[in-house]
């Protein structure tokens, strides 16, 4: 009976301590195959993420250079020759520059359209130079704000390019300069921002015809690419 009842007990021990040790087994089995699938799960999340912001990367250049292809169409109209650029040039130097800020590029187009009709040889009777119309003093004060962008004559402010950047950039200072208010920022374009918070000051309204021509510019730019 005692011989009997020792071998239940070693049978009892065995079995419990192979549950035990398959238990153990299987929980490290589980944990392993958990750790996989995670380590798996993050791996496919990483390469996901990659996938998308390189297609995030593809899309946004697509859209950069379509941007390029309809403003030289646009700019195609006026039938206007830049000496050293091609109309592309000109183009690619609106993208590139409203992009670095930030900015609609068909905006800074209807500044252009609206200040010189995209002719770079124009001079104001308040002496503004080239397509964006800047006063010299104030290119040399956005040149010093901007960096790769140093003028130091009226010359460098008539080549196209160097205009472009130096007018977009102003019209970005003036956008800061008056908390983000496009408005505001449009008018001071073409009154100067000493005017506009004169205008400020007095309680008085802001001039709105440039804002309004401006805007007209940009619904008739923007209608052609629809159309």
């Amino acid at each position: 009976m005692k011989k009997t009842f020792k071998m239940y007990v070693n049978v009892v021990f065995i079995l419990s301590v192979s549950i035990a040790l398959f238990s153990m087994a299987f929980n490290f089995y589980l944990v392993r195959k958990v750790n996989s699938y995670v380590t798996y799960s993050e791996s496919l999340n990483k390469k996901y993420s990659k996938l998308q912001n390189e297609l995030e990367s593809t899309l946004k250049l697509l859209n950069f250079y379509l941007d390029v292809q309809r403003i030289s169409e646009l700019i195609e109209q006026f039938d206007t020759q830049y000496s050293k650029y091609t109309i592309t040039d000109i183009a690619y130097s609106i993208v590139e520059e409203s992009a670095k800020n930030n900015l609609d590029p068909y905006l800074m187009l209807a500044i252009i359209k609206t200040e010189s009709s995209f002719n770079y040889k124009s001079v104001s009777r308040k002496g503004a130079i080239g397509l964006m119309q800047l006063l010299p003093d104030t290119a040399y004060y956005i040149s010093e704000k901007v960096d790769d962008l140093f003028v130091e004559n009226k010359k460098e402010i008539f080549d196209p390019v160097t205009n472009i950047r130096l007018g977009i950039n102003y019209y970005n200072y003036l956008l800061s300069k008056f908390n983000g208010n496009e408005e505001v920022a449009i008018a001071a374009y073409n009154l100067g921002p000493r005017n506009i918070y004169k205008y400020l000051g007095r309680g008085r309204r802001i001039p709105k015809f440039y804002y309004y021509k401006v805007m007209q510019n940009y619904a008739e730019l923007t209608a052609q690419i629809k159309s």
